[in-house]
């Protein structure tokens, strides 16, 4: 049932993206090519677990941690981009463990604690409210307001018509939330958010993309790199 559902969160996305015009008809193809190592290796740990169900030992009752699905990564997909990961990123798509360094094609993390700032108040929230199934999300780590806006700038005008929500996440009092224009401005106030992307605090501004379907599409230090991004698929 888990890879079913990532099944169709994975395609999904891009086949409404496609139906609309939005999006390249090659973004069909990066279904295949993400989802068929993950089910190749399922196949594998399940004719395992059918091999064990006729022995008589206790083991046949154990089920190994992938069969949650959640640590199931993308690395190795074309349309993911990653200024920190090399080309010795394992091929492995069950290769994710926890508390390792978060790569593009990675289930994208929470984080709590964030403090929403706006000129009516404030609120905590967490990475997970700011997530959506029907738009891509862009995180921005950032010190300044001009150097997040930069940002937002490049990606609304990369993304095109493609649904995007942009999001800046501040260092403490770094600046207000009236120098950006932004869909939420938050406060990291106990770095969680950049802790939870490995994100060191004295880096410079750096940008997450997570999908729809709540992957990281991209973690990129450069205007460029969030161009790149979109530019693989949008029309």
């Amino acid at each position: 049932m888990n890879s079913g559902c990532l099944d169709a969160f994975n395609l999904g996305w891009k086949l409404a993206l496609v139906i609309k015009g939005l999006a390249k008809d090659d973004l069909l193809e990066s279904y295949n090519e993400e989802r068929l190592p993950v089910i190749a290796a399922m196949l594998q740990i399940t004719t395992k677990l059918f091999s064990k169900m006729f022995a008589v030992k206790q083991e046949r009752f154990e089920r190994e941690k992938n069969m949650s699905q959640l640590g199931v990564n993308y690395r190795r997909s074309p349309i993911v981009i990653d200024d920190r990961s090399s080309d010795e990123v394992a091929h492995n798509p069950y290769d994710t463990e926890p508390g390792s360094l978060i790569s593009a094609g990675d289930r994208a993390p929470d984080s709590s604690g964030l403090v929403e700032i706006s000129q009516s108040g404030s609120s905590v929230t967490r990475l997970f409210d700011v997530y959506g199934p029907a738009h891509h999300t862009l995180l921005v780590f950032a010190r300044k307001a001009e150097d997040a806006s930069a940002f937002l700038t490049a990606a609304r005008k990369a993304a095109k018509d493609v649904p995007l929500q942009v999001s800046v996440l501040a260092a403490p009092g770094s600046f207000k939330s009236t120098d950006v224009v932004a869909d939420y401005v938050f406060v990291d106030q106990k770095g969680s958010a950049r802790n939870s992307y490995a994100i060191l605090p004295e880096a410079s501004t750096t940008a997450v993309v997570v999908r729809p379907d709540g992957v990281v599409g991209a973690v990129v230090s450069s205007v460029g790199g969030v161009q790149k991004y979109f530019d693989n698929f949008v029309v």
